[in-house]
């Protein structure tokens, strides 16, 4: 006999979901929560007061499309992690 086995066999393979989407939608979330609360913190003014900073925003977007693909670069040539 199974001793029952066959229910829990059948209550597993009934809930069977993708566990690596999972994985991504709850850590989406996370993220989302995350940078919603840290965006409710900021207050209209400060937000206007670095918008007339243009070297703060000049910096900001170099490293964003310079700096920081640039660096992955070099981590993916110093790991020798493999071409996809």
């Amino acid at each position: 006999t199974n001793f029952g086995c066959s229910a829990y066999t059948n209550l597993v393979s009934a809930m069977d979901f993708d566990m690596d989407a999972f994985k991504v939608v709850f850590s989406n979330a996370l993220l989302f929560l995350l940078v919603f609360g840290i965006a409710g913190t900021v207050d209209t003014s400060d937000f206007k007061r670095q918008f007339r900073n243009k070297t703060g925003i000049f910096v900001g977007l170099g490293c964003q499309f310079f700096v920081m693909p640039f660096m992955g670069f070099v981590c993916c040539k110093l790991f020798d992690l493999p071409n996809h």
